[in-house]
């Protein structure tokens, strides 16, 4: 069902007419894979009696737009290179966890508590994949897999680079670490592998001690 759903995003963007992209149809779709994604986890789920979960946060690009949906506690920042070599930061989402004022109003509405930075003094993001233990009625915890969506417009003429990563990263590095180590765009794909090396290295030496998944796309690489 999930995989249906992304097919049908790809096809939303294939038939945008003269290169207009309906961006309420394309994020719609995009929160249906979030639902289709939960729907067939939680069947696995109860089915195996496995209480994991996962965050998860997937980018739609074309030239002039990115699509983002969210859930949970994993970020993303666009770093926008502009003409005078200043880089321009913007975070791409919001982190779904207890620090995060409308999450946590959104998550004692529902019933749930905030006990020492946790929902129910247990999971630390607010929205994820799974978790069956933390949800339903008789639960009341208020932690759902419902995405955030966001439309950001890029400007072709300006290289980005674009850093996704779970909470491994954002929690021990910060955006503004990761702007100084972006003097230029990263031509080249050993320049997008070098910078997430880097970002790697900078966990470690923060004592890092989560996991963590980065991710580096560039605008503009070329092998």
């Amino acid at each position: 069902m999930a995989q249906r759903t992304a097919v049908r995003v790809a096809h939303a963007v294939e038939n945008c007419d003269d290169g207009h992209v309906e961006v309420s149809l394309i994020k719609e779709e995009l929160g249906y894979v979030f639902d289709d994604v939960e729907s067939e986890f939680v069947q696995w789920a109860e089915s195996e009696e496995d209480t994991s979960g996962a965050c998860a946060l997937a980018v739609l690009l074309n030239d002039q737009d990115m699509f983002v949906a969210n859930a949970g506690d994993c970020g993303g920042v666009l770093f926008t290179i502009k003409a005078d070599k200043t880089v321009k930061t913007r975070s791409i989402n919001h982190r779904h966890k207890c620090s995060n004022p409308s999450e946590e109003r959104r998550i004692l509405k529902a019933g749930g508590s905030v006990i020492m930075g946790r929902v129910n003094g247990v999971l630390e993001p607010t929205r994820a994949i799974g978790d069956i233990d933390m949800k339903g009625q008789e639960r009341e915890s208020g932690v759902i897999a419902t995405a955030e969506l966001h439309h950001i417009g890029l400007d072709a003429a300006l290289p980005w680079i674009l850093v996704m990563g779970t909470d491994g990263l954002f929690d021990f590095v910060t955006i503004k670490e990761i702007q100084a180590m972006i003097r230029e765009p990263l031509r080249t794909p050993r320049d997008v592998q070098a910078l997430a090396t880097q970002l790697y290295e900078s966990v470690i030496d923060a004592d890092g001690d989560d996991d963590c998944t980065i991710i580096v796309v560039a605008s503009n690489p070329t092998t």
